[in-house]
């Protein structure tokens, strides 16, 4: 390993074995010689007085000792790094040693097997120099031959119990936990969402600004509780049930639906099976492999349109779709691309070890659209924390409910007696707030239910998209899952495979994911308008403008929210009065035309 330039490197940061094997043998020459003279003597020292009398002067004075105090006071790499930059951080171990007083100066190592082993300390020192990392480590045999001396003269070799009397700085070493205790809870360590504040270790719990999480904890629940009360005054009613009965009046044959989409996933794992068995071509394979994750979207587009499903269970019905489509085909790619290699001879770690029922169940259950052979577990199940994330998820969408039924409902009801700005103006508030409620709800109550079931370890379901500078990465960072299934298995895979370049990657992408999203939009209202994939054409220009502020991050994120804010409105609006007119209208002639002001 070559050294670092320009850092000139500590004497003491990393002595060899021989420096510590001298250093012992030194303090056996000087303790035989100390006890030579009372031999001939005919003393016999015994194990009272040994204890009782002060150590000679020769035995105080131990090499291994003093090497094993000139580490502990050696500059290490690193951490003499941080404790330049933070001056605190010395004084405050100053003021530890002074309120311990000064330690009693320890006998030497060597002098009497009941005190402590003079290489413990500089052994585990060892590993620690350097520059912050793990240096090599005694074998086990120089640690029985540092940490067992003869016994005085009989030629046997008596294990040294630790001293009762350590150092502080040898006690705090004894207690810190080793690189395996390290890395074991860092395999079971749980990676929290950004806005988990149930969660002690997310960084709104840590954040100086989790008062405002609690403070909008409160306004929502304060809004649960006031809004049933008030409507009381108004109407004599606490909700209306409108919404709900249109809700649930298939809410068994939902769930039904759930389970025959969930049922059918399991086709991706038997054509695979036959695909490794060797029964199937790789030709063949792709196109089953289409066929099935195209017959799951038909069904659900055929069964929303045949039951006349209301908009909110038709878009339950396509997104339950949307999402075993991608499992489904995140599944076959991953694991074809694992088969061809094996074949070639290459080196696939944990594949086909990988394909077991138990492995694809687990696999369809975890919060991800993007399949690995194995993924990080955490520190196992909370049922306080689940309890709690149950909970938090019905409360938001008893005030979604209530904010639909008590604002955007009737707002939309009275938009062909309004003009667009006062319908627009009247619609940005009530928008903006089911769309935080709708992202609270999906990615963190439903996707952190899921990864705690499962215990799931990484749960980085979202970046922090508040501070989005320009749609390109809020796109990337408002919806995880989805931006990697598509980094993955649509832009990398059209290059890879159909040799296409970065531009013609980009826009096949992008052309994925709005006829994806005007899909789910025509399946509802049951016509097809293109208004989502011409706001998603205007994101083109958008993008131009936020990377010409770039440099001016408050200025690009205001951008942003202005168009986060209008543009939900413009929608709504656009396919609520074309469902008005189709459903309502035909009925109600009287109507108004929509007008601008």
């Amino acid at each position: 390993m070559k050294a670092s330039r320009g850092k000139p490197r500590h004497p003491l940061s990393a002595p060899s074995l021989s420096t510590l094997s001298t250093a012992a043998d030194s303090c056996e020459k000087r303790a035989e010689a100390s006890a030579r003279p009372e031999q001939e003597q005919g003393r016999t020292v015994t194990e009272a007085e040994t204890t009782s009398s002060p150590p000679p002067e020769s035995a105080t004075s131990c090499p291994a000792q003093d090497l094993s105090e000139e580490l502990d006071a050696a500059p290490t790499g690193r951490s003499s790094d941080r404790e330049r930059r933070r001056p605190g951080r010395g004084r405050r171990r100053a003021r530890e040693r002074d309120a311990h007083g000064p330690a009693p100066p320890p006998s030497c190592a060597c002098a009497t097997p009941k005190d402590a082993s003079p290489t413990r300390g500089a052994s585990e020192r060892i590993e620690n120099l350097g520059s912050g990392n793990v240096v090599a480590r005694p074998s086990e045999e120089a640690r029985d031959a540092l940490a067992t001396p003869r016994a005085g003269g009989k030629g046997e070799e008596t294990r040294i119990a630790p001293s009762a009397a350590a150092t502080p700085g040898e006690q705090r070493r004894r207690e810190l936990p080793t690189e395996g205790d390290a890395r074991d809870n860092e395999e079971r360590r749980t990676f929290p969402s950004k806005l988990d504040f149930f969660d002690p270790n997310s960084d709104i719990a840590r954040s100086e600004f989790r008062g405002i999480a609690v403070l909008l904890l409160i306004a929502a629940l304060y809004y649960l509780f006031a809004n049933p009360i008030l409507r009381w005054y108004d109407s004599k009613e606490f909700v209306d049930p409108s919404l709900a009965r249109a809700m649930f009046d298939d809410f068994f044959f939902l769930m039904f639906m759930w389970a025959k989409l969930f049922a059918w996933s399991f086709t991706a794992y038997q054509l695979h099976v036959l695909y490794l068995r060797g029964r199937l071509s790789r030709g063949a394979l792709l196109f089953l492999q289409h066929l099935t994750q195209s017959a799951a979207i038909g069904y659900a587009v055929c069964s929303c349109l045949y039951n006349a499903w209301p908009i909110i269970p038709a878009a339950f019905v396509q997104m339950i779709s949307v999402v075993q489509f991608m499992k489904m085909h995140s599944y076959s790619a991953t694991n074809m691309n694992f088969c061809d290699e094996m074949r070639a001879g290459k080196l696939t770690p944990g594949y086909p070890e990988n394909v077991t029922l138990r492995n694809f169940c687990d696999y369809l259950l975890c919060p991800v659209l993007v399949y690995e052979p194995a993924y990080r577990r955490g520190g196992g199940f909370r049922p306080a924390y689940f309890v709690c994330k149950f909970f938090s998820m019905l409360g938001a969408m008893v005030v979604m409910y209530l904010a639909c039924t008590s604002y955007l409902i009737p707002t939309m009801m009275r938009s062909p007696t309004m003009s667009l700005t006062q319908a627009v103006f009247s619609l940005v508030f009530p928008f903006l707030f089911l769309d935080i409620l709708v992202f609270y709800i999906i990615f963190e109550c439903i996707c952190n239910l899921a990864a705690e079931v499962t215990n799931f370890a990484n749960r980085n379901f979202y970046d922090d998209w508040w501070n989005s500078t320009n749609w390109d990465e809020y796109s990337r960072k408002w919806n995880k899952p989805v931006h990697r299934f598509l980094l993955r298995h649509v832009y990398m895979e059209t290059q890879q495979r159909y040799k296409w370049s970065h531009r013609t990657a980009s826009f096949a992408t992008f052309l994925f994911s709005a006829l994806l999203h005007e899909m789910i939009l025509a399946v509802c209202f049951r016509f097809v308008r293109l208004y989502l994939f011409g706001l998603m054409l205007l994101q083109i220009p958008l993008i131009a403008l936020g990377r010409h502020y770039r440099h001016k991050k408050f200025v690009a994120n205001g951008i942003f929210w202005a168009c986060l804010m209008l543009g939900p409105p413009l929608l709504g609006l656009a396919y609520g009065r074309e469902w008005a007119k189709i459903h309502f209208y035909a009925a109600h002639a009287d109507h108004q035309p929509l007008r601008l002001f």
